[in-house]
């Protein structure tokens, strides 16, 4: 009988070591997938605060209408994140060109302290918001009339 026992004693204590190293295993692998979605969140929030724009001026033409957006922010952005609503209605962008290139002049960025010109259609009269929109959802809006 003092064999058994002992014998059961081990068993069940080999077996709530199994049980804990998986437990712990687990544990630990949802433990690096937490950590892992608190860094990508917080690096998306991080660039969300550094990204700023503002449109500066809106200029209408008679065969195309000119808005001038800064990056006020310290993210570099590309001209391709760029959307326009006109109205609350997506326009297309007929072209875009950085009117003070403030660094490298080779370059297809859109760095910090630089005016992005960006022409869409031209406009008949009337009064208008223009609101600019690029990646993270960062936007401005101005209010203009023709």
């Amino acid at each position: 009988m003092g064999f058994s026992t002992t014998a059961a004693h081990a068993i069940f204590f080999i077996a709530a070591v199994i049980i804990a190293a998986g437990v712990a295993g687990v544990v630990s692998e949802a433990s690096q997938a937490v950590k892992t979605g608190i860094s990508q969140k917080s690096h998306l929030i991080s660039e969300r605060l550094n990204t700023e724009i503002k449109v500066i001026h809106v200029y209408p033409g008679s065969d195309n209408t000119s808005v001038y957006i800064l990056n006020a922010g310290s993210t570099i952005l590309t001209k391709d994140s760029l959307m326009l609503f006109l109205n609350g209605e997506r326009v297309n962008i007929l072209g875009t060109r950085i009117v003070n290139r403030s660094t490298n002049l080779q370059n297809s960025l859109w760095d910090p302290n630089e005016v992005l010109e960006a022409n869409i259609t031209a406009l008949p009269s009337g009064r208008y918001v223009i609101k600019a929109l690029v990646k993270m959802d960062v936007w401005d809006e101005y209010y203009f009339n023709t």
